[in-house]
């Protein structure tokens, strides 16, 4: 971190202290068994969830005492491609209290907080909003009651919106046209009251992505292909990393 937080007056540093709850079940039981857990053996999961909260306080205390952060990040996938993973009865009842805890660790010290969540999570965003959160992630747009423009309106008084811009079609499959239009159409909606909004892809970019389509994401936000080879030149030159060709299969992944 010392690399990062000697240059922060430049950047808004955060701490990402994701998966922080179910997810790292998922990875410990597997997602299969740690679904059937929820409903079939809600003592084994209430635990796990326990442990797993315990893990992730320690961490994110630790953190944001240690280090002059901007935001703190959090995040537990809990959406699918339809729906929610689990109800979200259940979600409030086994989730939701120890997220709230892992939450207020960086709203007692002043900090923006952050939630990453992939799929269809609309039911739980009024939920997020009472916790107190501040930006929500990814918006992942192809999901029921996951359209960007739609959870502004509702919701963009009380919450702050990063992501959205397609990454299953849009990013890997369309023209850089179609990428910069959609982008333009996204960015005017997201901003209508003045801000609110963190231009970014709905999740990782796909390693397929053509080149030309991310710098059309980047263009309708105004920022060039030179500033961003520029940007990543310094990235890479205060971390140490060896400069890649720009036009490679090796700079996208990068």
């Amino acid at each position: 971190m010392e690399p990062v937080i000697s240059v922060g007056s430049d950047f808004f540093i955060g701490c990402d202290i994701s998966p922080c709850l179910f997810e790292m079940v998922c990875r410990i039981r597997g997602m299969e068994k740690a679904i059937l857990d929820l409903a079939a053996s809600p003592e084994l999961a209430g635990t796990m969830l326990e442990q797993a909260a315990v893990f992730s306080l320690r961490i994110a205390k630790a953190a944001c005492d240690r280090f002059p952060l901007d935001w703190l990040w959090t995040g537990d996938d809990v959406g699918g491609q339809q729906a929610m993973i689990m109800s979200p009865e259940c979600w409030r009842d086994m989730i939701r209290p120890h997220l709230t805890e892992i939450i207020d660790v960086g709203r007692s010290r002043g900090l923006w907080t952050a939630y990453h969540s992939c799929g269809s999570i609309r039911p739980i965003i009024p939920d997020l909003i009472e916790m107190g959160l501040d930006v929500l992630n990814p918006i992942q747009c192809n999901c029921p009651g996951m359209d960007p423009l739609e959870l502004k309106k509702e919701f963009g008084a009380e919450l702050s919106f990063m992501g959205g811009v397609d990454t299953q079609n849009l990013l890997p499959n369309g023209t850089a046209d179609e990428v910069y239009r959609e982008t333009m159409r996204l960015l005017e909606g997201m901003t209508a009251d003045g801000g609110g909004y963190i231009l970014a892809a709905s999740h990782a970019v796909p390693p397929e992505t053509p080149l030309e389509n991310i710098f059309a994401m980047y263009k309708a936000a105004g920022v060039t292909r030179e500033e961003i080879l520029d940007r990543a030149a310094e990235v890479r030159a205060m971390g140490g990393l060896e400069s890649v060709d720009p036009d490679s299969s090796d700079y996208a992944k990068g």
